[in-house]
Order: C-alpha cells, then sequence, then structure tokens
C-alpha cells in the first residue's frame, strides 16, 4: 500500500511532444490489430488510422494509470511491477502502452496493482497482483457489470446475483436476499474492503472482503458456499438510485437529493442537485450536478480540510471519467486523458517533465487522437 501522498497541480497544462508520440503511435498500432483474434497484441499491425479511437473510460490504481477506447482497446502507463501494464512484469512504462492479452472491453476497472476488464459477452479477465500473464475469472454465469476491491473484485451475474472472488480465483457467491436482487454497485476506492450494492424493491447492502482468508497465487475453485453473516442493509437508504462508498456510505436519490450516512453533508454539496456520482479515494469524492459542473468535496470523508484544495482544483471541471488513487488521479477532459499528482512510476504518461516543482506538482495532458 503506497503512502497517502500531497496531489497537486501545476497550474498550466503542460505540452508533452514525446508522449503525444508515443500514444499516436500506440494508437495506430492497436488500431490496425486484427480484431478477431481474441487477444491480437501489438505484433499483429498494418496501416491504419489512429485517429478513430476516442477514450471513453479511464481508470487509475495505487501507480499506475490505464484508459479504453470506445471500440474496446485498452492502453495502461506506469507501474508495472506486478505485471499490470504489460510485459515482461518489472518494465516501466512512462508512455500509454497497448496492454497484451486483454480482449476488447466493454468495461475497464484498475485495482491497486491490477487491470481487469468485463467484455461484451460478460466474461472477466485480469492481469498484474495474483496472476501471471492474463488470467479469466471463473465466474458461474456471464457479469453484467464488476468492482475490485482490496482482495480480489464482485460481479453481479445473470440473475441479479452477486458472486465474488480473491485473487484470480475461489468464487464465491454472496447471498443478500434472492427477493431482492442486486442492480448495481457503489463507486468505492479500489483499496477498500467494503462492497455495496443498489437493490429492486429493497434498500442498499454492503459486506466485508476478504471472503474467507489468503488465496494461494494461481488456486482457482469452483463457486463456494453463500455468504450471509457479513451482509448489513441500510434501510434508511431506500429508494437511492446510485451509491458511492469512501468512509461513508453516500446516495442520490431522484431529484438529485444526496445524503451521507453517519457524516454531515459536505458543504460542497449540500445546493448541488446530482446527477450522477464519478469518484472517489480516501480523501476525496467527487460528482456531476445537472448543470453538468463537476463538484469534488473532502468533508463527506472525514474532517473538513484533510484533503488540500489543490486536490479539488486538479479536477478538471469536464470530466467526462473520472479515477482517483491516493497519489494521483485522471480524468476525461474533452477528447483527452489527464492526469496529475505524484509521477514517479510514470502513471501521469509521457517522460519529458517540466521541471517547475517537486514530483507531484505536476499536471499532465496525456493526448489520445
Amino acid at each position: 500500500m503506497r503512502g497517502p501522498g500531497t496531489l497537486r497541480t501545476a497550474g498550466a497544462r503542460v505540452a508533452l511532444a514525446g508522449a503525444a508520440a508515443a500514444v499516436a503511435q500506440v494508437l495506430a498500432c492497436m488500431s490496425a490489430c486484427e480484431r478477431a483474434p481474441r487477444h491480437a497484441g501489438p505484433d499483429a499491425v498494418a496501416p491504419a488510422d489512429a485517429g478513430s479511437a476516442r477514450v471513453a473510460e479511464v481508470c487509475v490504481g495505487a501507480a499506475h494509470s490505464c484508459a479504453r477506447a470506445q471500440d474496446g482497446r485498452v492502453a495502461c502507463w506506469g507501474d508495472n511491477a506486478q505485471g499490470q501494464v504489460g510485459d515482461p512484469a518489472g518494465a516501466r512504462f512512462d508512455a500509454p502502452h497497448a496492454v497484451e492479452g486483454l480482449p476488447l472491453a466493454a468495461e475497464l476497472r484498475c485495482g491497486e496493482r491490477q487491470t481487469c476488464v468485463r467484455t461484451e459477452a460478460g466474461q472477466i479477465f485480469c492481469r498484474g497482483q495474483w496472476t501471471r500473464g492474463v488470467a479469466r475469472i471463473p465466474l458461474p454465469a456471464p457479469a453484467g457489470s464488476f468492482v475490485l476491491n482490496a482482495t480480489g473484485g464482485c460481479a453481479i451475474v445473470a440473475g441479479a446475483r452477486v458472486v465474488c472472488w480473491q485473487g484470480a480465483g475461489d468464487v464465491a457467491m454472496v447471498t443478500i436476499d434472492s427477493a431482492a436482487p442486486a442492480t448495481a454497485f457503489a463507486i468505492a476506492p479500489a483499496d477498500s474492503r467494503r462492497v455495496c450494492v443498489l437493490r429492486t424493491d429493497a434498500p442498499p447492502a454492503c459486506f466485508v472482503a476478504p471472503l474467507h482468508g489468503p488465496v494461494p497465487e494461481g488456486r482457482v475453485e469452483p463457486a463456494g458456499p453463500p455468504l450471509e453473516s457479513q451482509v448489513e442493509s441500510f434501510g434508511d437508504l431506500g429508494g437511492a438510485q446510485e451509491l458511492l462508498l469512501a468512509r461513508g456510505l453516500c446516495a442520490r436519490f431522484a431529484g438529485g437529493r444526496v445524503r451521507c450516512r453517519d457524516l454531515p453533508l459536505a458543504s460542497e454539496w449540500s445546493s448541488v442537485s446530482a446527477l450522477h456520482f464519478l469518484a472517489a479515494n480516501d480523501r476525496l469524492a467527487c460528482l456531476r450536478g445537472t448543470d453538468g459542473a463537476v463538484r469534488c468535496a473532502s468533508s463527506v470523508l472525514g474532517p473538513p480540510g484533510e484533503a488540500p484544495a489543490a486536490v479539488e482544483r486538479a479536477v478538471p471541471a469536464d470530466a467526462a471519467s473520472l479515477s482517483l488513487s491516493r497519489d494521483h488521479g485522471c480524468a476525461i477532459s474533452g477528447e483527452r486523458i489527464r492526469c496529475w499528482g505524484s509521477r514517479d512510476p510514470g502513471q501521469l504518461g509521457g517522460l519529458d517533465l517540466d521541471g517547475g516543482g517537486p514530483p507531484g506538482d505536476v499536471a499532465r495532458t496525456v493526448p489520445w487522437p
């Protein structure tokens, strides 16, 4: 676990010619790869136009960053100690890199040291921590959505059941209430040990990971016994349309009202009509208002002022997709990926440094043609 860091922005957008060229080169390769083979890599190339790619989603781990194009291709950069960015594990990727082995993605998630995707067919593939190369999570049924947590991940599968796994296997079903199917997960930090879900005609429910202890690397087991004792229901949040989990559990209701359990509502959110939640780490939470503006608050997560104001200023006001770790963040701003915060393992993208301050005092704009 990386220690808390301070996110600060240099206050100006920095042009990175080297990073732009690297992204263009990666996307030219990725655009040209054959789409029929599930695991086509950067060697399967032919002349193609990289400009057709548009980023649809970003995610960040403890010290790596990834992006998914609208056509499903995935590129990552930054820390690669566990192979979460590409081959070989341990190699550093300072610029966006076409991730080997991952199929085209309908959904992208970053764990602390893991990168996972869900395909259109509902299969989940991961690489990084707990895996050697790429591993398919042995789900009992296709997944409609999924989240990663401190010990593995969870998915909502056919029949609106929740199944969770540790490492790259050891799948077990979480029995919450068979009469109240799960519909969506709460937005939560990747290092969270709690998982919360919305349910049909029932209040939200949460449970705690891990499931049942450490799992040896490479061990894969069929779905285990139901887990019931850890589940907690929140009747006071019944009717919620969206959840955000950090130190407290927040809910968005019809009409844009936001309520956070056991915490005073942040002043930044008190008069906001919320459209949807965007992201959270252990110091900051962000939402988009019905007016289109992004508003971030620290006091929903703890004592007011715990997160430096620079963190909020670094989040683009037009962020369409946003992901936050403890030490850095990335967002889609317009048709570009913007990253800021700690840059030590290359998670901001690009080899060029502005020299305008100490490590961490930079903001990066990583172009995506």
